[in-house]
């Protein structure tokens, strides 16, 4: 969903490839029928302009006229934007340029492959700055963190199995149970605190590459779900 100011609406895009105009008291909702039913992820608007990633294949990226009835401007696909076993996770426009999450297809995943933040201008498509993140993604989550819970929650999984294995002591398996618990609240805990400050180094070597302040970096940040 995005917010267009000069409809004074929000955009919507839906899992069932359809575009809606939603007023901004949430009130009413309507289908933008000149828009093809594609399958629509992610969108932006600039003050003349509605821009849309499709979650096909080939990710691509189309652009509609915002004050004529949405009518079709042009459109950039592979392999102008990425390659094919790419997509495009979220886009964001401001100033005249254009804020691409790029990722890879989940079931392409591959931990060598990472994320990375493209930005660049919005008539002509050229490429200002590319930055990668050097985490992964998959289904939809950043998993470069999430890796270290799912081994502790295996190393817990086998210390709990040869305990009952080997051990009748019922008080013995509760407090492993508790003890890992514990461990995994905390661990949890620290992985929080990661993200947020890998999402300021980020933008710190965003800011230090392009000199954009970085509170404007993070705000652009927001945009985009890394969690």
């Amino acid at each position: 969903m995005c917010w267009s100011s000069t409809l004074n609406c929000f955009i919507m895009v839906t899992n069932k490839n359809e575009v809606f105009q939603v007023n901004e008291n949430l009130t009413l909702i309507q289908s933008i029928e000149t828009i093809e039913k594609k399958e629509w992820l992610s969108c932006t608007c600039s003050d003349v302009s509605l821009f849309l990633t499709t979650n096909d294949g080939h990710s691509g990226i189309f652009e509609f006229n915002l004050l004529s009835s949405f009518r079709l401007i042009k459109q950039w696909k592979f392999p102008q934007i990425c390659n094919k076993d790419e997509f495009i996770h979220n886009i964001a426009y401001n100033n005249g340029t254009l804020a691409l999450l790029i990722s890879y297809q989940s079931f392409k995943y591959d931990s060598s492959k990472t994320v990375r933040i493209e930005v660049r201008s919005s008539s002509t498509f050229d490429q200002l700055w590319s930055l990668p993140l050097y985490i992964t993604y998959q289904d939809g989550r950043v998993n470069r963190t999430r890796t270290y819970v799912d081994e502790i929650r295996t190393e817990t999984a086998n210390q709990l199995e040869k305990t009952l294995l080997n051990q009748n002591n019922v008080s013995t398996v509760e407090s492993l149970i508790v003890n890992d618990k514990n461990k995994l609240i905390e661990l949890n805990k620290k992985l929080d605190q990661e993200i947020i400050s890998f999402g300021h180094r980020c933008a710190a070597e965003i800011a230090r590459q392009t000199k954009i302040p970085v509170r404007t970096i993070r705000i652009i940040s927001r945009l985009f779900w890394f969690d």
